[in-house]
């Protein structure tokens, strides 16, 4: 294969392959979508490195497909990166937080009775997310605060669904407080 040389924070990726089966059932070939996963093939950034496994932007705009000696290869910069896979576990890097959206956006306390209640005008505006992990280098949200719930936004660039679960990357400048809840 040839060289590459990323420059300006760009990384190329190989995706991984398609998924041909969801949930035990086939899935068509207008249903089939490139994967959000794939393994970083080179890099010009500190945040990853080859041989790291990312989750890719879902948005068209924030990546370039590209083939280069018959493999397919996507280009992502630096700044749209949003999670890096440690020992099976997606962990949030570049300022995101991992959170998961609350049950009816009412916060809980851990035996399920509401601790937070939200009236139902104020729970149609708003998404209430708890924190479950938090990038070493996040600037305003600590990291003691994991288990804490903040208001995160409906739709942004810099809010990335993880996979096919209840949980999101939100970038930390999205976020406008933070509360424990009591």
């Amino acid at each position: 294969m040839r060289d590459i040389k990323p420059i300006n924070g760009r990384v190329f990726v190989e995706r991984d392959p398609e998924e041909k089966e969801l949930m035990g059932f086939a899935v068509g070939d207008r249903a089939k979508v490139k994967s959000l996963m794939g393994t970083v093939v080179v890099s010009d950034t500190d945040i990853v490195a080859a041989g790291d496994r990312i989750h890719l932007p879902h948005q068209r705009a924030k990546t370039l497909d590209c083939v280069v000696d018959g493999r397919e290869l996507t280009c992502v910069t630096e700044a749209d990166l949003f999670s890096v896979e440690k020992d099976g576990v997606l962990r949030p890097i570049n300022r995101y937080l991992l959170v998961r959206k609350c049950e009816e956006d009412h916060i809980r306390d851990e035996s399920g009775s509401i601790a937070l209640y939200m009236t139902d005008n104020f729970i149609e505006e708003t998404n209430w997310v708890e924190i479950l992990a938090i990038s070493e280098d996040c600037e305003w949200v600590p990291a003691d605060c994991i288990g804490w719930f903040c208001v995160a936004p409906e739709n942004d660039d810099k809010l990335q669904r993880c996979g096919r679960t209840k949980d999101w990357f939100v970038h930390e400048s999205l976020l406008k407080f933070i509360t424990d809840g009591e």
